[in-house]
Order: structure tokens, then sequence, then C-alpha cells
């Protein structure tokens, strides 16, 4: 007996952010270039990102998220923690962080990134 063959069909990363995109009543956007401030539309809530589990946690989580292996790399630190603040404005909530990242400076750029606020919206992942 031959094994069934199943054939899975993955989003890509760009068709999820799409999608997450439309849900949210964006459309398709411009990444902002470094050193500007764009502010959401006024039509964007955090509380309008989809979410899905996290595991077995019990915890619901973005189903975008932020990886800490480019925050690091902005040569103004507050550019770094702008895209962290906003992500986390806009809904996001699972960030994932490694000390490795940046000789330790997408941690440390994170941690600045986070108020009181912030800190209990976010679920952080460390490796």
């Amino acid at each position: 007996m031959e094994p069934m063959q199943t054939h899975l069909s993955i989003p890509s990363p760009k068709a999820i952010l799409d999608k997450a995109l439309e849900v949210l009543g964006i459309g398709k956007i411009e990444p902002p270039k470094e050193g500007s401030s764009p502010l959401p539309p006024a039509s964007v809530s955090a509380e309008a990102m989809p979410k899905r589990p996290l595991g077995r946690t019990g915890e619901r989580v973005s189903i975008i998220g932020l990886g800490g292996a480019h925050i690091g790399k902005q040569k103004d630190e507050s550019e770094s923690i702008r895209i962290i603040r906003t992500a986390i404005d806009w809904g996001v909530t699972f960030l994932d962080n490694c000390w490795d990242y940046n000789d330790g400076q997408s941690e440390a750029r994170m941690g600045k990134a986070m108020d009181a606020r912030r800190r209990r919206r976010a679920a952080l992942r460390r490796r």
C-alpha cells in the first residue's frame, strides 16, 4: 500500500500580511522609509487584528508577528523603537526576539520600546 500523499497549500508571509491588511480595511501599503513616522489610518484599531491560539497556552496572539532579527539594524535607535511601538499600536501582540540578534541590540531596543501599556498587550517570545 502506497502512503497517501497530501498537498498542503501554505500561504506565503506576504499573502498572510495582505489578507490581514484587507481584513483591517487598510489595503496594500508601502513600507515606511527609514526616518518617517506615518500614523495608522483612523479606521485601524488594535482590536481588529485577527488572532489565533498560541499552541496550548490558552493565549491568543496576532496572526502577524514582529521578529527582532531586523530591529537592531537601524542606525537610529528611535527608528527601531517607532517600528515596535507602531506594530503593537496596530494590534501586533506576538513579538519574537533573541539576544544573539545584532549583538543584543534587538533585545535592548525592544525592551526600551515597551512602556507599561504596551508590555501588557504584547506576548514576548525569547530564544
